[in-house]
């Protein structure tokens, strides 16, 4: 296995058990990779990041998820698609358009 490109943690700073982990850097290339020439990758990568982490807090709460891999898809494709979601409601504006709307 080569190394990962992440480290996560969850909020507190721990690290995030290595069960998930493996299961989010499994199912992330196919759900990001299609993105990554439009969006930046560092925020890509915090929606990962920030997927693994929820998982590792649902686990707290809830016990063991049944279909890791399944759910850690799920949740990745949902941080993603909150991350296109913001995107779409940006509107790149250059300054002399702004003065053109004062």
């Amino acid at each position: 296995m080569s190394a990962s490109k992440f480290f996560f943690v969850d909020s507190e700073g721990h690290p995030i058990d290595r069960h998930i982990a493996e299961a989010v850097e499994k199912v992330a290339p196919a759900i990001t990779n299609r993105h990554r020439e439009t969006y930046d990758s560092a925020e890509i990568d915090n929606c990962v990041e920030e997927a693994a982490c929820s998982i590792a807090a649902h686990e707290q709460a809830h016990g063991p998820v049944e279909n890791l891999l399944g759910f850690a898809s799920r949740v990745v494709s949902n941080r993603l698609t909150s991350l296109l979601r913001r995107h779409a409601k940006q509107v790149n504006t250059s300054p002399d358009d702004l003065v053109k709307l004062a």
